[in-house]
């Protein structure tokens, strides 16, 4: 397993309209995190529809992907609703991948978060037929990655993010990131979506070592 991976979703409207897909590839696992634009009538479609082209493109091309074309030809494919897009192709020492709108990606160099994929401009969405895809990468060590919608990182301060990075267990931590959002009545401004991944830590080899007194005759 190149990468190891935890999500998570909150909505605030009885049908989400964020979408997440984490697709394994031979060398490389690809993540995409798709935001169906509110205020635009089928925007839970189009997020859904956009997850499901990039898996498509994940999983049936064997060779490199470019993910700038594949953001093209689905912002000219879909027939209804707009969204955001973000995916990233992380492999064993570099992330890439492009973007539209305002979902993002996060990564932990050091004791600081960077932003490689604020590249993008937030509109046109992808299902404008205007869209813009913008690529980005970077080298990755196998740190913590957090890639996530416009409903997280608008909410988000970063202080607490970093606070609690080295304190919580990888499985919970995305449920953990996506409920520091939520306002202090409980309830969330918009449909927040998390994806965290990093590269697995090795877990220490334990010996049992077992003592036996020789018989004495």
């Amino acid at each position: 397993m190149l990468i190891e991976t935890s999500q998570h979703v909150i909505s605030c409207r009885p049908a989400c309209q964020d979408a997440v897909g984490v697709f394994e590839r031979l060398v490389s696992t690809v993540l995409v995190v798709a935001n169906g634009a509110g205020g635009i009538e089928d925007g839970e479609l189009a997020a859904g529809a956009v997850v499901t082209a990039i898996r498509e493109a994940a999983t049936s091309q064997a060779g490199p992907v470019d993910w700038v074309q594949v953001l093209r030809n689905i912002d000219q494919a879909l027939g209804s609703g707009q969204s955001t897009a973000c995916v990233v192709e992380v492999g064993a020492d570099s992330l890439c991948g492009a973007c539209v709108g305002d979902s993002r990606v996060g990564l932990l160099v050091g004791d600081a978060m960077i932003f490689p994929s604020d590249v993008q401009a937030q509109k046109p969405l992808l299902g404008s037929h205007v869209a813009v895809p913008m690529p980005f990468s970077t080298s990755w060590s196998g740190s913590l990655l957090i890639l996530a919608s416009h409903g997280f990182w608008k909410a988000m301060r970063l202080e607490p993010l970093l606070a609690s990075i080295h304190n919580l267990a990888f499985p919970v931590y995305a449920r953990t990131c996506a409920e520091m959002v939520p306002l202090p009545s409980g309830a969330v401004a918009d449909d927040v979506n998390v994806i965290c991944a990093r590269r697995p830590v090795a877990k220490p080899v334990t010996r049992r070592i077992s003592l036996i007194e020789d018989e004495q005759d």
